[in-house]
């Protein structure tokens, strides 16, 4: 089982009774399922990668999710558990994965149980070959150095074995402290491709690396994610509703920004919505309590009963109920992305960079709400977003630049095919 490491593996798959095909084993790390918008990032670059790569199969770790959903998926499990970047443990439980791959725990365990561990589903690291990270907002100074440093970790690994390192399309930095700087550095030695996800992400990582040629700009990967039957079409005007998106990270990350401003805002504009004739879906993007309870705080205290809660497990589904909406009030990012992937005008109460550079790529600048913005002038700006005139005017607009971002959308998935299918240590 010691194949010449980044080379193709003899690889079994279930489909394939006791055959042996070429198969390339690619670990999508930072995937997830709790938030919508992490499954919709996993989902959309599994569906890519199936489409573009002639033989591919997908590694996860079973820390990201219960195994039944990663089942659904295709999803192979690495063994042993590794768990989250930034989560405690980590460390020792990489070097656990990394032991097991360098003795061969894989053929070991595979005796014991009869079988080859692949045929349950299961790989050591020795079998992969690339990395492709999918963490969207993961390494920046708010969420502290940690996640950095374990990726820098994780990225050294795969660098030694000449497997490609590539960061699919997320929001970085910013990198301000000696520590973080110091890992992302070596996450840009270690990486073959890093795309960021906005200008201002693009600033903080060409600001430390070495190599400004490896790092470019990409949209979103869920934005054309699952390719659109409708054109963001809203419901008849007597069925007209609303999305109100929570997000409970404005009450602890935001906290400095919003203060104690933020619930209380969110339930003025969704009686505002009422006001202007729309009734109010207020749908739960992440299944995280404190979501929830925001959601439930908004149902109750709207003291109407054409405020719905919708919490739906499908992520299809949940895109489904954004693009018929006539205008989205969001928190949680890929329901904005969602909202303007579809048309759909939208309003922002956000508490990172990565909000504020989404607005700017699709020229809804005035739709940003900041902590300072006085509750006339927020309402105001919903008020005219339930205009039809101005709401078809302002669909049209997203629409323009939406349009736009479809060549580079292309032209990131085939730079990153282009990597993958590269023989082994061509760079």
């Amino acid at each position: 089982m010691n194949c010449p490491e980044g080379q193709w593996h003899q690889y079994p798959r279930a489909s394939a009774g006791h055959g042996f095909i070429d198969t390339m084993i690619i670990e999508l790390h930072g995937a997830g399922f709790q938030n919508k918008g992490a499954e919709l990032m996993l989902r959309a670059t599994l569906s890519e990668l199936r489409r573009r790569l002639s033989s591919f199969q997908a590694a996860i770790d079973p820390g990201y999710g219960p195994y039944l959903w990663r089942c659904e998926l295709g999803l192979n499990q690495i063994v042993p558990l590794r768990s989250h970047v930034g989560s405690k443990g980590f460390y020792y439980r990489f070097q656990a994965q990394k032991l097991f791959a360098l003795f061969q725990g894989e053929r070991i365990v595979g005796k014991l149980l009869g079988t080859d561990l692949c045929r349950l589903g299961c790989v050591s690291l020795s079998r992969i070959d690339a990395l492709v990270d999918i963490a969207g907002f993961a390494y920046t100074e708010e969420w502290g150095a940690r996640p950095t440093q374990h990726l820098a970790m994780l990225t050294s690994y795969y660098r030694r074995r000449g497997c490609p390192v590539i960061l699919l399309p997320q929001a970085l930095g910013p990198f301000r402290s000696q520590e973080i700087r110091l890992a992302f550095r070596k996450v840009l030695a270690n990486s073959t491709l890093v795309f960021a996800r906005d200008e201002e992400s693009y600033g903080y990582v060409n600001e430390l690396s070495p190599d400004p040629s490896k790092v470019r700009i990409a949209p979103d990967i869920t934005l054309f994610y699952p390719p659109e039957t409708d054109s963001g079409v809203a419901s008849p005007r007597e069925n007209a509703y609303a999305c109100v998106v929570p997000n409970s990270r404005l009450l602890d990350q935001g906290r400095e920004r919003w203060g104690d401003k933020y619930r209380q805002l969110l339930l003025l504009i969704t009686k505002e919505l009422l006001r202007s004739g729309l009734q109010v879906k207020v749908a739960i993007h992440d299944a995280s309590p404190g979501d929830l309870a925001l959601g439930h705080y908004l149902c109750e205290r709207s003291s109407s009963s054409a405020v719905a809660l919708i919490q739906e497990v499908d992520p299809f589904k949940l895109k489904q109920v954004i693009s018929g909406s006539t205008m989205v009030v969001g928190s949680r990012y890929h329901s904005l992305v969602a909202a303007f992937s579809r048309r759909v005008p939208a309003v922002c109460l956000g508490w990172a960079h990565k909000y504020e550079a989404l607005f700017r790529d699709f020229g809804c600048q005035e739709y940003i709400i900041s902590p300072q913005d006085q509750e006339e002038s927020v309402l105001d700006r919903i008020r005219k977003l339930a205009d039809p005139e101005i709401n078809s005017s302002c669909r049209d607009r997203i629409g323009h630049y939406l349009q736009r971002m479809r060549e580079p959308y292309q032209r990131m998935w085939s730079l990153v095919i282009d990597i993958l299918n590269r023989p082994a240590g061509a760079g």
